[in-house]
């Protein structure tokens, strides 16, 4: 039987209505079955929501009354994969299995159950991976080496580390910056590769500073056989040792 408003439903059962059999039936098929439709809520998952046998939507966003015929949803959420590994959420396709302009989620189980997101791609190979254009406001390096304390790295004329323990190839970008309230300043920006471990100076793309004895230096030492290192420093010891602040962007990985 079909599903009925509310209003309808209302009118089957006013008071002194003779009450059929079928409007029993247009009252539960008016309604959401947590068995039939695979919907319950939960405490500790909230609401689960299981894709039908023979489909991987999960769920869709409609313009218009989902009922009209060849309605398509302005939005909806996929379940891909083998093992439903992947959830993409986009506009549909030409056909109720496809996506466009979509958004993925990939998990991975034989990796901790980390998850990458893929804009415009269901199979994304890094933590964000992007088929499209990127704009963007503002772009900051954030790679830490776990092995060196930064808030140690001091405008104090001595060598100090920023990366330790690099092996094989290796690519680096890195901006560098030192200053004093008294208006002493130098910066620092480099683009380096490593494909053996070496003692040599790294030059700098661009740098600027107010005083020559002021600037930064960068190197790249050898920590042990095939093992390198990148050390920076200022070529004068700053009033008060403040922090040299880095900013650190891995190329090649």
């Amino acid at each position: 039987m079909p599903a009925q408003s509310r209003e309808q439903l209302k009118k089957y059962f006013r008071n002194g209505a003779l009450v059929r059999e079928e409007y029993f039936n247009d009252l539960i098929d008016s309604t959401v079955n947590k068995v039939s439709d695979k919907v319950e809520p939960t405490s500790d998952s909230g609401l689960g929501l299981t894709p039908s046998v023979n489909g991987n939507r999960y769920l869709s966003f409609f313009k218009d009354s989902i009922s009209e015929k060849n309605n398509i949803p302005t939005f909806a959420w996929h379940a891909l994969g083998a093992q439903q590994e992947t959830l993409s959420m986009g506009t549909p396709g030409a056909t109720k299995d496809q996506l466009k302009s979509v958004v993925a989620f990939k998990s991975f189980a034989d990796k901790g159950n980390s998850v990458r997101i893929g804009i415009n791609n269901v199979n994304p190979v890094y933590d964000l991976d992007v088929n499209g254009s990127v704009g963007i406001r503002a772009r900051i390096g954030c790679y830490r080496d776990p092995a060196i304390d930064y808030n140690q790295v001091k405008a104090d004329g001595q060598w100090h580390k920023i990366l330790t323990n690099q092996r094989g190839i290796q690519a680096f970008e890195i901006i560098l910056q030192a200053s004093e309230p008294d208006g002493k300043y130098a910066m620092f920006y480099a683009v380096l590769t490593i494909a053996k471990a070496s003692n040599k100076t790294v030059t700098a793309i661009s740098q600027d500073y107010k005083w020559w004895w002021q600037r930064l230096q960068m190197r790249c030492v050898v920590e042990k056989e095939g093992v390198s290192g990148i050390e920076v420093r200022t070529a004068m010891k700053y009033a008060g040792a403040p922090i040299i602040q880095s900013r650190i962007t891995r190329l090649w990985n």
